[in-house]
């Protein structure tokens, strides 16, 4: 019976340079729920992401990527199935407050463009760009596998989740093309398209979700120009908490390293440096988008008052 998991178990996947990417801890939770959805138990899980994943309430709660690939491949092992991730995302819709901000927007166009900006809420390196081709879109996604294939099952997952919130975001079915990931088939062909209800290609120079350009100006159906006001306010200031964290993260970091090699430093300047550092290459394009997100997080619409569309972000 074929694992999926490598030879040594979970913790023989490690990679130069995953050692300290993080994901949101929604995430965990949500793979959790997609295990335990489809029928498999998670007791015999053990892993930080599973303890991160009970705390997935708090506001930009991150935990190791590293303990979510682990918390993978611990599934991958235990059930037998290397498209355990896949299985999970299908099997769990977004719950968390980026799927509730896009839910709000006026068109698939806009949802995908507030997405953009709030990714860092999700995780840190990630982006989201839009190829618009003439007849059809390109959705791609980049999480950093091209250079660490271990992350192929989160990026299953995380297509999985996407695909999920994209068709509920429209009335009408959306008219997806195909997939394409970077990497092997990591499991049936026919099972992929079967999971994702479109055609999937392997070993592409991209990750992406191929759309009908027209899709982009379908109305979502759940629409409220005062709520997507709210929503991204509140988006906004957790983006914000979670990007003053992982700076302040990595300066302690840097300033550790000094210290413990005995290193005579300027520590202010040291943490300056870092601070730029980290905005600078990490969280600065999504993160800046995301503080300049247009109008209507900017500009309060007119309507029906106050309402309390923040505490149903669960």
């Amino acid at each position: 019976m074929s694992t999926g998991a490598p030879a040594g178990g979970p913790k023989s996947r490690r990679s130069t340079g995953l050692e300290t990417r993080v994901v949101g801890a929604h995430h965990a939770a949500q793979f959790l729920r997609g295990l335990e959805k489809l029928g498999h138990p998670t007791k015999g899980l053990s892993s930080a992401a599973t303890t991160g994943a009970a705390g997935e309430s708090r506001p930009g709660l991150r935990i190791a990527m590293l303990a979510f690939v682990d918390l993978i491949a611990q599934a991958e092992s235990l059930t037998g199935d290397p498209l355990i991730a896949l299985r999970a995302g299908c099997a769990s819709p977004m719950r968390a407050l980026l799927s509730t901000v896009l839910q709000a927007q006026l068109t698939l166009r806009r949802a995908i463009q507030v997405f953009q900006g709030l990714l860092p809420l999700a995780g840190d390196r990630l982006s989201l760009d839009l190829d618009e081709e003439g007849e059809w879109t390109s959705i791609v996604f980049d999480n950093g596998s091209r250079e660490h294939p271990e992350l192929a099952p989160v990026t299953e997952f995380a297509i999985a989740l996407l695909a999920i919130d994209l068709r509920d975001l429209v009335y009408v079915p959306l008219p997806i093309r195909r997939f394409e990931f970077l990497h092997a088939p990591r499991g049936r062909g026919q099972e992929y398209r079967s999971l994702l209800g479109a055609p999937v290609v392997f070993e592409q120079p991209r990750c992406a979700i191929s759309i009908a350009s027209s899709a982009l100006a379908l109305p979502t159906r759940r629409a409220d120009p005062e709520a997507a006001w709210v929503l991204e306010n509140e988006a906004r200031r957790r983006l914000a908490q979670v990007v003053e964290g992982h700076v302040l993260a990595r300066v302690e970091a840097v300033l550790r390293r000094h210290i413990e090699a005995d290193i005579d430093v300027d520590a202010e300047a040291v943490g300056r440096f870092v601070a730029r550092h980290a905005l600078a290459h990490d969280a600065a394009p999504t993160a800046r988008r995301a503080l300049e997100l247009p109008s209507s997080a900017r500009e309060r619409p007119a309507g029906r008052g106050d309402r309390s569309a923040v505490g149903s972000l669960a």
